[in-house]
């Protein structure tokens, strides 16, 4: 009779290949910590924050590259999930236009009942897709995380 499967970790040490530590890393991580500011004291979040975590964080630099200002690169949007895509892609423009622009503090909460994400499906290797957005009572609002992102206030 077989074998039973290995675990990952153990394949690797079976062929020879070393197993990663941390020990040595968890001092500089700890020193590092020590250094960050605690989490009340950060800056809160902004529009324009928002805007830029969004140009960072999409597929294949579909928003440009920072520092820049985000731009859709609209020949790499297929379609998008709900809608038409040259309406979809203008109401994303819009409010990273609008965004960029603002020093308004942002709150970050679930979406409301009934709201829809909205997915880019994109014209990138693998053709990705990419949730930026929730639509919310018909309307387009930027989302990063799966969280809504609204200005307070």
């Amino acid at each position: 009779m077989g074998q039973a499967p290995r675990a990952s970790g153990e394949r690797q040490r079976a062929r020879g290949k070393p197993r990663p530590s941390w020990g040595a890393r968890i001092p500089a991580l700890e020193t590092l910590q020590r250094a960050l500011p605690a989490v009340a004291a950060a800056p809160p979040l902004t529009q324009r924050d928002v805007a830029l975590l969004l140009q960072w964080t999409a597929p294949g630099k579909l928003l440009g590259s920072p520092p820049s200002v985000p731009c859709l690169r609209r020949e790499d949007v297929l379609a998008v999930s709900s809608g038409d895509r040259e309406q979809g892609m203008a109401a994303l423009e819009d409010l990273l236009s609008t965004a960029i622009s603002a020093a308004r503090e942002v709150e970050l909460s679930a979406p409301p009942e009934g709201a829809q994400p909205i997915a880019f499906f994109l014209d990138l290797p693998g053709h990705p897709e990419w949730t930026c957005g929730v639509r919310v009572g018909g309307r387009l609002e930027l989302a990063i995380g799966g969280l809504l992102a609204r200005a307070s206030g």
